[in-house]
């Protein structure tokens, strides 16, 4: 990602901050999140808006995304700490034993919950770093954003500071499974068998709005670097033009 935002550009400096997303990267990755982790989450984001004012960050690039739908998905197969065998958000019966059947209104619920606290913070988020461009990977569900209130992108900024990005294949056509709203997603980048560096050095391609995202980020750090007084709604006007 670093490699696609910054090639040709020798201005750029590179930064990366560890946010403590309680997603993907975890050692039981099919749970929660716990209300300790949102937390965590929240106190991320805190401390991220106090670093990116603090080092005057121009662009932020963000691939990551949520809907209700993909955290449903992850309670349903969590299990009870207690009792392994059983699902945590499973019906309870007459005499009050936890059963194999899901409770799905329980699921949604809480899978409600947990989307819009992120909302929530994402906002907190956008609205604390005015003068940063956030460069948001569209998603690759194939799906509208907007349909399916996928956080952080559908947030409202009121700085209006976010650029989402959609990808395309070199000769421009949209690729299979990118994300898509016609008036989010304005800007769409190179993102199938994009070719880049791997942590071991090696180049190799990857597909996605991840990979795109940084294209345009690319882009835009190009533009502050040539105009460094560019604010990051007339860098995105520009991108979108």
């Amino acid at each position: 990602v670093a490699g696609l935002a910054t090639a040709g550009n020798r201005f750029a400096r590179v930064a990366s901050f560890r946010f403590s997303w309680t997603g993907e990267a975890r050692i039981y990755h099919e749970r929660g999140p716990s209300d300790q982790e949102l937390r965590w989450e929240r106190q991320s984001i805190e401390e991220l808006i106090d670093w990116v004012n603090a080092h005057d960050v121009r662009v932020l690039n963000a691939s990551l995304g949520f809907t209700v739908e993909y955290q449903e998905d992850a309670l349903a197969k969590e299990r009870d700490v207690f009792n392994p065998d059983k699902p945590a958000y499973g019906k309870i019966d007459a005499e009050g034993n936890l059963t194999d059947e899901l409770d799905m209104d329980r699921i949604h619920a809480r899978a409600v919950q947990i989307q819009e606290f992120r909302r929530g913070i994402w906002k907190q988020l956008f609205d604390g770093c005015p003068n940063t461009l956030f460069v948001l990977a569209a998603g690759n569900d194939d799906h509208d954003v907007v349909e399916y209130e996928d956080v952080p992108t559908t947030i409202t900024s009121k700085h209006d500071n976010m650029m989402i990005v959609g990808a395309v294949d070199a000769e421009g056509e949209w690729s299979s499974f990118t994300n898509f709203n016609e008036k989010l997603v304005r800007v769409f980048d190179h993102g199938v068998n994009a070719v880049s560096f791997t942590p071991t050095g090696r180049l190799a391609p990857i597909s996605g709005t991840s990979q795109a995202a940084p294209n345009a980020a690319g882009a835009v750090a190009k533009l502050f670097a040539l105009f460094p007084e560019m604010t990051p709604q007339e860098a995105r006007a520009i991108i979108e033009e």
